[in-house]
């Protein structure tokens, strides 16, 4: 009986952390700043490799300017065949914690951004 009330919590536990993951458009990622969720936009600009240690992807949704930067540190794309600087136009899918920097004068924000941890964490869909 202790094994079967252990199995259903354990199971609860894990329903609940996976329907908790959200999917959002690009343009409403400053809604969520502070939470973990896939962002799905168009990527507008790319930015890197150059001299740079990361590739910067700006996603936004429709003709919306305002969008969310997906930054992915060298260790990452390095080990991907699709993430480079030639996908602009296409969309990509992007999973993580959001966040964003508050400037000091409080009038304008910066545009909330998600670093990538892993590989599989970031797709090209199209």
């Amino acid at each position: 009986m202790k094994h079967i009330i252990l199995l259903l919590f354990l199971a609860s536990i894990l329903t609940c952390k996976a329907s908790a993951q959200e999917v959002i458009k690009a343009k409403d990622a400053h809604q969520y700043v502070g939470k973990i969720v896939t962002v799905i936009g168009k990527i507008k600009y790319i930015a890197g490799p150059g001299y740079l240690s990361s590739m910067s992807f700006q996603l936004v949704t429709d003709s919306s300017e305002v969008g969310i930067a997906i930054t992915i540190p060298m260790k990452i794309w390095s080990k991907s065949k699709v993430l480079n600087e030639k996908q602009t136009g296409k969309i990509m899918k992007a999973k993580g914690l959001i966040e964003q920097i508050i400037k000091q004068d409080k009038k304008q924000n910066s545009l909330p951004y998600i670093v990538i941890k892993n590989v599989s964490d970031v797709q090209i869909l199209k």
